[in-house]
């Protein structure tokens, strides 16, 4: 079971058998004002403005592809050519 469910319910039971009434309604009082307090509307922030971009039109173009590639080879043993 669920520890915060727990502590909930332990704390919700010792608060309603209390013999001493006036501090539970003090404390019941405080929690359903916190609550009205925190459903209050929130106000909404103004919508951005819309950026200025600059617009190109995409065109199809022949592109040559080709590749330098720098390095050594080696073999699996070296062997003079004569």
């Amino acid at each position: 079971m669920d520890l915060n469910k727990i502590f909930y319910q332990t704390l919700f039971m010792n608060i309603c058998m209390m013999k001493n009434y006036p501090l539970s309604f003090l404390f019941f009082s405080l929690l359903a004002t916190g609550l009205i307090i925190a459903c209050k509307e929130e106000k909404t922030a103004p919508p951005a403005p819309v950026p200025d971009v600059n617009v190109v039109a995409a065109g199809k173009l022949t592109v040559p592809f080709y590749s330098d590639y720098v390095g050594q080879t080696y073999g699996i043993s070296d062997v003079n050519i004569r």
